[in-house]
């Protein structure tokens, strides 16, 4: 009788657990508890209640509600952290208690390390909620509701298979950045399906163990999407504080799961194009308010760059203009530039020209420079180096033959023939008849015609 009792509460309070995050459960809960004390209190005889008792009966529903209000709502990320919701529905209780207590605490731990601990916080999803999280839509709603940026849902159930038993884990994963182009999101989602755990085969007798594998799978893949996410949507500084560590720890192992060395070869990759992306940035700003400021802050993410790429084309590039502008050493920036022979790319050829010209190379300049305007397939590179030698020729008023080679990209570089002209009689008006100018004040007096010949066309 007892048994038979004992074993009638159990399913009781099995059926409440399972269905205590429902309104219709709130409601029937209120009910039973308003007429219970309504009851007790009463002995039964309602039409005789009075005002204190009402006054009780309606504190306590008032507390029964606040009670399951709190035990139910959807907890909050953290003001400040990054937000990854867990979403992880087990078909009974015994497999939900093993998926909080192994897989979801293991993940924690793992992606709460030492070297991320101020970055992320999780927030485990409820039962009761996970059960409705069954489509992406469902999901997105409930991160929004979380202030998450990353939520991690799926389902697990354990089925014999070849007379094991094998818990079947099922995982999605979505997360919110901002709006990019629709080739560089397919890209990304491809990215994602590489890394991210989709469907697993744990077996139930090595569950602790294979759950550890996962748990450390998700966390690096949950941080791998994070900072992939932060650097689409154009916050270097995120991703950076991601990467870092991330490839210090991976840098050191020899994984074996093929999903992690995937993360390995690509945390490389991803770790190249934040620097880049911060070098870019920064030298856009020195490109637009002449601060050399700009240039200074670069060092340190090129002696990262040079670190895990030293060959690194861009850093070549953003290394010579250093030399030239920092150090003063068109040497050193020569040589730089030298290096990227090979590169099927314009920016070089103008750098590498404009450095032959500065030294007084003129003859090799002038091939240098007319190399670079067959390889030149727009206009940006060009109008850049216009603006960067106004600039060289307002400090050092004496190098006037970059007046020529102005001149020369005005007319092949940008198609402005008129200031082509000015550019090349500035050069003529200001250059000595010497050994060193007057081969090219008389080139240079030809191409004027040749221009004004092209104007009349």
């Amino acid at each position: 009788m007892d048994t038979n009792f004992n074993f009638d509460v159990n399913k009781i309070i099995a059926w409440m657990t399972n269905r205590w995050g429902r309104r219709s459960s709130l409601f029937l809960i209120l009910f039973i508890i308003g007429i219970g004390l309504l009851v007790l209190l009463t002995d039964g005889a309602i039409s005789k209640i009075t005002p204190p008792q009402i006054i009780l009966i309606l504190t306590c529903e008032v507390a029964t509600f606040i009670f399951w209000y709190f035990t139910v709502r959807v907890p909050k990320n953290k003001q400040g952290k990054i937000g990854i919701a867990l979403s992880i529905y087990a078909e009974n209780n015994e497999q939900q208690r093993l998926i909080d207590s192994d897989f979801i605490q293991e993940f924690r731990e793992i992606l709460g390390g030492s070297e991320s601990r101020e970055l992320f916080h999780i927030v485990n999803i409820p039962r009761h909620h996970s059960l409705r999280i069954q489509t992406f839509e469902q999901a997105d709603s409930y991160r929004r509701v979380a202030r998450c940026h990353m939520i991690v849902y799926g389902r697990t159930r354990e089925r014999k298979e070849n007379g094991k038993s094998i818990i079947k884990v099922s995982l999605n994963c979505e997360i919110v950045h901002r709006k990019i182009k629709a080739e560089v999101s397919k890209a990304f989602s491809q990215d994602i399906t590489e890394v991210f755990p989709g469907k697993l085969n744990i077996d139930s007798e090595n569950e602790c163990q294979e759950f550890e594998i996962t748990s450390n799978w998700l966390g690096l893949s949950a941080r791998y999407i994070v900072g992939t996410a932060a650097l689409l949507s154009a916050d270097p500084d995120l991703a950076q504080s991601i990467f870092e560590p991330m490839y210090e720890i991976l840098h050191k192992q020899k994984p074996k799961l093929p999903a992690i060395k995937k993360i390995k070869q690509r945390i490389r990759l991803r770790l190249i194009d934040t620097y880049a992306f911060q070098i870019t940035y920064l030298h856009s700003l020195w490109d637009k308010n002449n601060n050399s400021i700009y240039l200074e802050k670069t060092k340190n993410f090129l002696n990262k760059l040079g670190k895990i790429d030293p060959g690194n084309y861009s850093a070549r590039l953003s290394r010579s203009i250093n030399y030239f502008v920092l150090d003063q050493d068109p040497q050193k920036a020569l040589k730089e530039v030298l290096a990227c022979r090979g590169v099927r790319d314009a920016s070089w050829r103008y750098n590498y020209a404009f450095l032959l010209a500065y030294i007084g190379r003129l003859d090799d300049a002038k091939n240098a420079y007319e190399r670079a305007f067959d390889h030149t397939d727009h206009t940006t590179i060009p109008l850049q180096c216009e603006i960067f030698i106004e600039r060289v020729l307002q400090k050092e008023p004496k190098k006037i033959q970059l007046h020529y080679f102005l001149g020369l990209i005005n007319w092949h570089g940008k198609g402005d023939l008129n200031q082509a002209i000015k550019d090349i009689e500035k050069f003529i008006e200001l250059a000595p008849d010497d050994a060193v100018f007057s081969k090219m004040k008389r080139i240079a007096l030809a191409n004027i015609e040749t221009i004004k010949g092209e104007l009349m066309l």
